[in-house]
């Protein structure tokens, strides 16, 4: 009695292109090519990402205030997360979109949640007091939670002496939006301030009135065809 062992190898190359994901194995002799469609829901807003297609939507609802866990939490029921932005363009569309969102309900200023968080190793204190000096104003101690961003560490488009951690507790960070701009005691419209996680409202009185959601464009459409 013989025995044989059929080996059988596995190339996979994935090409992205405006939200089609051509991929293309070997098995054994037989050539396939995948052809996976990605496609963003209605109102959501897709932007192309070196990761792949990627969905946008901003939200504010009564009572128009939100934690970052509550934010968070919203988002997930969409299957989604507190975005990331990869792009000039991304930054632009949250901060337009939000802006229509605070002149539809006759606002002049509020406060909008990100995926922005502090590292781990310059939360609290002690890591602060301790370990890193620098921890506290660095502009180099966030980063983007979001895993479809390509460079996850945050160093721009903060507001002036801005992140400062006050209190030793402001572990997230929020985009202001402002109308008109400059509104005192109010950072530019766009730029960011680092802010307690637990928070809903500032010193001034303005609401952290609105969230940005980010997901994966879903599959739509997935089909083998012969090569």
């Amino acid at each position: 009695m013989y025995s044989f062992l059929l080996t059988f190898c596995l190339i996979l190359k994935i090409d992205i292109t405006n939200g089609f994901e051509f991929r293309t194995s070997s098995i054994a002799a037989q050539n396939l090519t995948n052809f996976v469609e990605r496609a963003c829901p209605t109102d959501w807003e897709p932007f192309q990402r070196p990761k792949g297609l990627f969905c946008i939507r901003v939200y504010s609802a009564p009572p128009y205030v939100y934690t970052q866990s509550i934010a968070q939490a919203l988002c997930n029921q969409e299957g989604a997360y507190l975005t990331g932005i990869e792009s000039i363009e991304e930054h632009s569309y949250i901060q337009q979109k939000g802006m229509q969102i605070l002149q539809a309900n006759d606002q002049d200023r509020a406060r909008l949640w990100l995926g922005l968080v502090r590292t781990s190793n310059c939360r609290g204190a002690t890591e602060t007091a301790n370990n890193n000096l620098n921890c506290a104003i660095s502009r180099y101690t966030f980063y983007w939670a979001d895993p479809m961003v390509s460079n996850r560490i945050f160093t721009e488009q903060w507001a002036d002496n801005q992140p400062d951690y006050n209190n030793n507790n402001q572990d997230c960070a929020q985009m202001y939006l402002t109308q008109p701009a400059g509104i005192t005691g109010f950072g530019p419209i766009g730029f960011y301030d680092d802010a307690t996680c637990g928070t809903a409202t500032n010193s001034y009185y303005t609401s952290t009135a609105l969230y940005a959601c980010g997901m994966r464009a879903p599959i739509v459409r997935f089909v083998n065809s012969p090569m």
